[in-house]
């Protein structure tokens, strides 16, 4: 099985439809960070079900749909496809290709599809688990995985293992476990509380009738009090309602005048405020003219002051100016001074590195240099070459050193391998014994699930026999029913018509003064088998009514309905036929003497016609006396009382044979109960069982895994022990030969430590002389550079010098021009200042003018504003008056209002139909206000009252029985919970145990093959306890005590994890690993280490690897490529590794 397809659309960055398609072996995809790389495995990861958006680096899921660029818009849906190629048939399915799709739209409406057909989210997991993979399995591998399990970050490695190991389910069924049974706790619980509340309901509800009487009790003392009372009430609101209706008309019409007064002196005061306003116009003219002065006046002195400020700053510049003319005029004799001295100083110093010169130049052309030269360089030679012996032999000596420590090494190996050997030799033989253990038991669990099988086969088939019969007596019990139902709408159609004959009748009982009368088809009673005979003959007076020839008087000259009589207290004509009506009836003499008179024959024949009496014919027409045929149609009901009796006779009938019924379907669920309890228990005890066998299947693969893993440990240790012999006999050579090597080096040292003497004499005379010329030329090298570094500060301070005295010169042209422009400056600026001192003068007597025209002004203002402020004030308390009055008519008003709304609250509670009982009442005249209050204050505190208590009661009784039933299947499914718990924990821990230590083999054994020395580890820290123990793993590296994986290096560390992912891969392979970036911190060495176990492994397994390693790229198969050109937005394409640009791989690894 492998992945063949991935389809993405609208995910993340890939807003268009983008297919990659892969092949066996191993898939790498390259390109920059930020490209979409990662995005890829998220695709994957999320359409194999994983729920954490946070997984995928995202808040929401809907934020995994494309969100739109400047250039796109957002996409309204987001799928992935992934498709699977089942060609080996690993997977039960009938399917050589699987295809499971995801989608998810805006509104977060999520779908998940296989091969097209809508599932769930459980479905697609369960048939990932049976591949072996999943969004939490070691098939989905990212580099933060391999940092989590080094800082034990949420269990990592522990829920990797486990998830390997298969007991997730168990744990998953363990984790569903505990919340059903914190579940039934919980149900307890409130099943408890419930009781108690019922208990407590229960003692309550039997003090609650006696309650309810000295309620009702009070509640009607209380409304004859209130109807008497508030009827009295009434009577006085009314008075109270005239007197103030009467105040209320009188105040409004104070108001009145007021409001007068107030129009009034507004007129007036609007008068005032007109002459107010044109005095303000003048003034506001005024005030303008003012401040436009003023700022003429400001402007003029402000100009006058910096007029002021320019004239003394220009004074104060020609006495700087004269002063500083001053000062340089004494230095320049100064200074030229200095400069004659300088220039001498020069001539002197020129002459003294002349000397100089000549005398480095002398010492040039002398050889004692060279010979000392030639000397050291000998000297050195022989020295160099004694040092690369003394070199050699140290090497050497260190070489035999450390082939006597590795030899050292390699013996304890050997020794702790062979100790090794023997242990898993032992641990083995102990696997195998277990395995035979198990298979004896998986025997004997089988045979116990056949004989199961078989009473369960024997249990259906004796339900189906019942549960048969069970339909027989439910279809006898529904042809019942309706047979009830029937008779019951017969009854209720008789009794419809007998209601209806009765309102017929109504008139006639009216005039003859009866409460009932007598029909003739209740007198008749037809003998069985003739009721079509009887019913024919009947036909035409089927409702006619018997009465006494009283009676009919008593009708004559009254209106009634059409009647149809037969007097019973005559005498009727017997006609003696052979076979008359008579015979097939029961009923009165008179009645039968009437219809002795109807002639029955076999068949209608014109020869028996007779013009004397009626002819009935058993074939169903009646021929009266003159001569009309009558057919009679259905037998109807004759005689309804009888008919009555007949219906509920037939009722009971049927309703004693349901109680029969009843009991057989109550024996029959009694016993299928018990079929059903029996096949539950045997069902338990099949899935018990198929559980364990499942169990132990799975046992006995793992134990054969770990005997066959543990098979070839053991001979990978016995190679070991082989290599480490002849490693031991290797170095034992190596060591002779370089002892040998370093006698060769010790003779060679000892020649040239006797030349070295010689040249050693030579060269310390040449160097005593070499030092002594080597003094010499650097004395006059020091004083050659002091007289040059003199010559240029000489220099330097000539031309600073001659610069000063330039500077001086100008300085002193430029004041006598600068001192007459300053003084024509000063004459402009005063004669500006006396011009505008003279406006100034005319602008402030202006000012004084105009402020004597405002202070009139603004006397006459005030005089009408205290005129205006006099009215206002009168207007005030006017309408303070009003304020008053109307505040005093509006709590009239509210009087008035709360005593229209008091009676027709009061008349509202007297209820007119109401008859007081006066007698009741009658000692409470005087107190009657008090005792309603007291009252109410009863019935208001005393609290709700039950009407229904004993009703209540009887039910809750019923309840608290049920409820304690339920407690118990409660209990029940409590005790059955935590003993599947136990046995979900017994079943992990086994299977973990098992698969750890085949794992543990599988790791030592990998990490042997790509490791030549040290040695690696993974245990438990707890044995007893697998499933909570902390897993450590151990790792040496050659003789160092590393211990801890956070004490390595990034890429070992990372190196470790990759050994143990794929040691899972030889116990559980999974046909699609996909490995994100887990190389990234890996060396040239741990990269060559990491393609050598993909190498081992791509046979069995199809590797997806996102990567920016180019060894990892030279490794894959195939190549993708994944770039952003636009922002935003991932490009997929296929790579040729050969073809790859330098700029490409540039990018890709950078």
């Amino acid at each position: 099985m492998y992945l063949s397809e991935l389809r993405i659309y609208g995910f993340k960055s890939f807003p268009d439809p983008v297919t990659i398609r892969f092949e066996r072996g191993i898939t790498g995809f390259v390109g920059p960070n930020g490209s979409g790389k990662s995005n890829i495995v998220d695709a994957i990861r999320w359409v194999m079900g994983e729920q954490s958006a946070k997984e995928l680096r995202a808040t929401l899921h809907e934020e995994l749909i494309f969100d739109g660029t400047n250039k796109r818009s957002p996409s309204n849906l987001a799928s992935v496809t992934v498709r699977f190629v089942n060609d080996d048939g690993e997977l039960p399915l009938n399917f050589t290709e699987i295809e499971i799709e995801r989608k998810i739209f805006k509104s977060g409406e999520s779908h998940y599809l296989i091969n097209k057909e809508n599932v769930r989210l459980k479905d697609v997991q369960h048939l990932l688990a049976e591949m072996g993979m999943g969004t939490k399995t070691y098939s989905l591998f990212k580099k933060s995985l391999i940092e989590d399990i080094v800082n034990d970050k949420a269990d990592a490695l522990r829920n990797l293992l486990e998830e390997s190991a298969g007991i997730t389910i168990y744990k998953n069924s363990k984790k569903e476990t505990l919340r059903k049974l914190i579940a039934t706790q919980e149900n307890l619980n409130r099943i408890n509380d419930l009781i108690m509340e019922i208990e407590k309901n229960a003692k309550e509800l039997k003090k609650q009738a006696a309650r309810t009487k000295r309620y009702f009790e009070m509640k009607t003392l209380y409304q004859n009090l209130t109807q008497d009372y508030y009827k009295k009430k009434n009577i006085k609101l009314e008075e109270e309602l005239l007197n103030i209706e009467k105040i209320i008309e009188e105040k409004n019409e104070r108001i009145k005048n007021f409001h007068e007064e107030i129009e009034r002196i507004k007129r007036f005061i609007e008068e005032k405020k007109g002459e107010k306003s044109e005095l303000e116009d003048q003034l506001e003219i005024k005030v303008s003219e003012k401040e436009n002065l003023q700022k003429n006046l400001f402007e003029l002195k402000n100009n006058v002051s910096i007029l002021t400020e320019k004239i003394d700053s220009l004074k104060i510049q020609i006495k700087d100016k004269k002063d500083f003319k001053e000062k340089i005029t004494e230095e320049m004799p100064l200074k030229r001074e200095r400069l004659k001295n300088d220039a001498e100083k020069l001539e002197s110093l020129k002459r003294r590195i002349e000397k100089i010169e000549n005398d480095r130049n002398s010492l040039t052309n002398n050889d004692v240099e060279t010979l000392y030269r030639k000397s050291e360089t000998d000297f050195d030679n022989i020295s160099s070459k004694i040092r690369k012996l003394d070199g050699e032999i140290v090497l050497l000596n260190s070489k035999v050193n450390s082939l006597k420590t590795s030899i050292g090494y390699e013996e304890k190996i050997l020794e702790e391998k062979r100790r090794e050997f023997e242990e898993e030799k032992s641990r083995n033989e102990l696997n195998l014994k277990e395995l035979e253990k198990l298979n004896n038991e998986k025997v004997e669990i089988t045979n116990q699930i056949e004989n199961i099988k078989k009473e369960l086969n024997e249990i259906d088939g004796r339900k189906n026999e019942l549960r048969r019969k069970e339909r027989e007596l439910y279809e006898k019990r529904d042809i019942l029913n309706k047979n009830i139902v029937v008779e019951k709408t017969k009854i209720e159609q008789i009794e419809e018509r007998v209601r209806e004959t009765k309102e017929n009748f109504k008139d006639v009982l009216k005039v003859l003064e009866k409460d009932d009368i007598e029909l003739l088809r209740n007198l008749i009673k037809p003998k069985e088998g003739y009721e079509q005979i009887v019913e024919t003959a009947i036909s035409l007076i089927l409702n006619g009514v018997i009465l006494k020839k009283e009676d009919l008087e008593k009708l004559k000259g009254k209106k009634t309905p059409l009647l149809q009589i037969i007097l019973k207290d005559i005498e009727y004509r017997r006609n003696e036929y052979e076979d008359n009506l008579s015979n097939y009836i029961d009923g009165p003499d008179f009645i039968k003497d009437y219809f002795s008179n109807f002639k029955v024959v076999d068949k209608f024949d014109y020869d028996n016609l007779s013009p004397s009496g009626y002819i009935v014919t058993k074939d169903g027409f009646l021929v009266t006396p003159d001569m009309i045929f009558v057919k009679s149609g259905e037998v109807k009901v004759l005689n309804f009382v009888k008919e009555i009796e007949n219906c509920q006779k037939r009722i009971e009938e049927f309703e004693s044979d349901l109680e029969k019924i009843s009991r057989e379907m109550d024996d029959v669920k009694g016993q299928i109960k018990d079929l059903n309890f029996n096949y539950d228990k045997k069902k338990n005890q099949l899935n018990e069982l198929s559980g364990k066998e499942r169990f132990v299947n799975e046992s006995i693969k793992a134990f054969e895994k770990n005997v066959e893993a543990k098979r070839s440990y053991i001979s990978k240790i016995e190679m070991k022990i082989k290599e480490v012999d002849e490693k031991r006999i290797k170095y034992l050579s190596e060591i002779e030969e370089n002892k040998e090597r370093i006698v060769e080096f010790e003779k060679e040292k000892e020649k040239l430590s006797f030349e070295l003497k010689r040249v050693e004499d030579d060269f310390t005379k040449k160097r005593e002389e070499f030092i002594v010329f080597k003094n010499r030329k650097d004395e006059i090298e020091n004083i050659y550079r002091e007289l040059l570094k003199e010559k240029e500060s000489v220099e330097r301070d000539i031309k600073e010098v001659e610069n000063i005295l330039n500077g001086y010169e100008k300085e002193i042209n430029s004041f006598n021009s600068f001192f007459d422009e300053a003084q024509k400056q000063i004459k402009k600026f005063e004669d500006e200042i006396d011009s505008k001192n003279e406006r100034i003068l005319a602008l402030e007597k202006s000012v004084e003018t105009i402020d004597d025209s405002v202070k009139d002004l603004n006397e006459k203002v005030d005089e009408i504003e205290s005129i205006i402020k006099e009215e206002e004030e009168k207007e005030e308390e006017l309408r303070n008056l009003i304020e008053d009055i109307t505040r005093e008519n509006e709590e009239n008003l509210l009087a008035r209002e709360r005593i229209v709304i008091e009676k027709k609250n009061n008349y509202e509670r007297v209820d007119p139909n109401f008859e007081i009982d006066y007698e009741l009442i009658s000692k409470y005249v005087d107190t009657e206000e008090e005792e309603i209050r007291f009252l109410e204050d009863k019935i208001r505190n005393f609290g709700p009252v039950n009407e229904l208590a004993f009703q209540e009661y009887t039910e809750t009784s019923a309840r608290l029985e049920e409820i304690l039933k339920q407690k118990e299947d409660v209990v029940q499914s409590k005790e059955n919970l935590e003993k599947t718990i136990k046995t979900l924990d017994a079943k992990a821990k086994l299977l973990f145990s098992q698969y750890f230590d085949t794992i543990r083999v599988s790791f030592k054994e990998l990490f042997s093959e790509i490791y030549k020395q040290g040695k690696a580890d993974i245990i438990l820290v707890d044995e007893e306890n697998p499933l909570e123990s902390d897993i450590n793993i151990i790792f040496e590296p050659g003789e160092k005590k590393i211990g801890n994986l956070i004490k390595l290096s990034e890429g070992e560390r990372g190196m470790m994890i990759v050994i143990l992912l794929f040691a899972m891969y030889m116990v559980r392979p999974t046909p699609v690993c996909i490995m994100d970036e887990i190389d990234a911190p890996f060396d040239d060495a741990t990269v060559e280490n990491f393609t050598n176990l993909l190498r081992k492994f791509r046979e069995r397994t199809q590797f997806i690897i996102i990567t920016h390693n180019k060894r990892t790229m030279e490794f894959c198969d195939y190549l993708f490529g994944v770039t952003m050109e636009e922002s935003g937005v991932t490009n997929v394409f296929s790579l040729n590794l050969q073809t790859i640009s330098e700029r490409f791989l540039k990018d890709a690894t950078s």
